[in-house]
């Protein structure tokens, strides 16, 4: 009868992560508005499906919303504005907004399954550890006492509020300069394509971020050799957005390295405790102890 205790505990330890992912994926509600991710991909639909040769047609009617997904919506109304004053092609432009846009996507979705997995893992859990305490109490009436388990839920509580605010931190850590740096390079593009060189104010808001301050420090000396200069080269983004990507990767892995190991400090504090914890309640309750 004893072993009957553990059975949901095994159960918790074998059955693989990603199972839970899935199930709770399978079970998510289609919220009606469109998320972050699908407005991105609206965009890049548009701009596959823009015209011939990007020039000769009004495209004030047809143009996404200047918020359509972070600040590319706002670049294309850029972009269309600049064309209307001094005249040019729309398309070399919108072939870099493109390619940054496409590189931003898989980055986000990379970045969202990841965070989305550890959601769905430190959820699943807690989950179960209720099922547990449910066949506990199935098995062994009365077990738990009313006390214990309104502690219990409290306790957990209290893990998931430190768990989502972990990730969110993490987040913030591994991916939000990334987002930061892949805007500050749509902000070099567009004004290589405006030629406005004169009055050129960047600045990266995560001061921390060590990889990030070097990149965005080539940015900065790149924006003040422009001006020195008087024009804007091509290669010098092209490298930047390499070494993004590259540091994207990296975070990446690293990321799916910390992950795990978060996950189980996360669950020897507020899961395993109560799981053993229960048990014990429950076997000394059927010893008579």
């Amino acid at each position: 009868m004893v072993v009957l205790y553990f059975i949901p505990f095994l159960i918790l330890l074998l059955v693989p992560r990603e199972h839970f992912y899935r199930y709770f994926e399978a079970l998510k509600v289609r919220i009606k508005r469109e998320t972050l991710l699908t407005r991105g991909e609206s965009l890049l639909f548009w701009l596959d499906s823009f015209g011939l040769d990007g020039v000769g047609f009004d495209l004030g009617a047809s143009l996404p919303e200047a918020n359509s997904y972070k600040a590319f919506g706002h670049f294309i109304h850029q972009a269309w504005s600049q064309v209307q004053l001094r005249g040019g092609e729309l398309n070399p432009y919108f072939r870099v907004i493109k390619a940054l846009l496409r590189v931003d996507l898989q980055r986000q979705v990379k970045e969202s399954e990841a965070l989305n997995l550890m959601r769905a893992q430190i959820i699943s859990v807690l989950v179960l550890v209720w099922v547990f305490l449910a066949f506990l109490n199935y098995v062994v009436v009365n077990s738990l006492s009313g006390f214990t388990m309104v502690g219990i839920g409290l306790w957990q509580l209290f893990g998931l509020c430190i768990g989502f605010g972990v990730i969110g931190r993490l987040k913030k850590k591994y991916f939000d300069s990334l987002s930061e740096l892949l805007d500050l390079l749509l902000t070099l593009h567009s004004l290589r394509f405006s030629g406005n060189l004169t009055q050129v104010q960047i600045e990266l808001k995560q001061q921390k971020d060590r990889s990030a301050q070097m990149i965005f420090k080539r940015m900065r000396s790149l924006v003040e050799r422009w001006k020195l200069q008087g024009s804007a080269d091509l290669s010098p983004l092209n490298e930047l957005l390499e070494d993004i990507v590259a540091l994207s990767q990296h975070r990446s892995e690293k990321f799916a390295r910390v992950g795990p190991l978060f996950f189980f400090i996360w669950s020897s504090a507020f899961v395993l405790p109560v799981l053993f914890a229960s048990a014990l309640l429950g076997l000394g309750s059927q010893l008579g102890l």
